[in-house]
């Protein structure tokens, strides 16, 4: 899910998973992703295809966070959606989405991200998607 050289991908969708999808996240630690449009007036849906975030004796030990303006929006284990696509938020211009994956669940737990810009201009300006890693 992480690219620790940042690297911009300029598309209208965008898709995030785990190098080791569909096994289990290989990252420790947090690693975020950031979602932005270069047109002011865009909207990003962040939508999850699959998620299985890992739960040890209901402890949830993965977290996925979606934060847009100042705002978190927690996600967890009770989140699971067992590939049903689920609009998490639909957000203007910017929203991180971070994965906190506890040391003890390397390994286990799946996330598969999928992030559409929606330009309402006429430039048809693309949603920039900056990977980010973070521990």
């Amino acid at each position: 899910m992480c690219d620790p050289s940042a690297t911009p991908l300029s598309r209208t969708t965008s898709y995030i998973a785990d190098n080791n999808y569909p096994e289990g996240i290989v990252h420790s630690g947090c690693c975020a992703c950031v979602f932005e449009s270069s047109a002011a007036s865009a909207t990003i849906a962040i939508n999850v295809i699959d998620m299985k975030l890992y739960d040890e004796a209901s402890d949830c030990n993965q977290t996925l966070f979606v934060e847009t303006n100042g705002i978190v929006t927690t996600y967890n284990c009770s989140h699971n959606n067992n590939f049903t696509l689920t609009t998490l938020i639909t957000v203007v211009n910017t929203a991180t989405v971070t994965l906190k994956n506890d040391v003890n669940s390397v390994g286990r737990g799946r996330l598969w991200v999928k992030a559409t810009g929606t330009v309402c201009d006429t430039n048809r300006e693309d949603m920039n998607l900056i990977k980010l890693e973070n521990s």
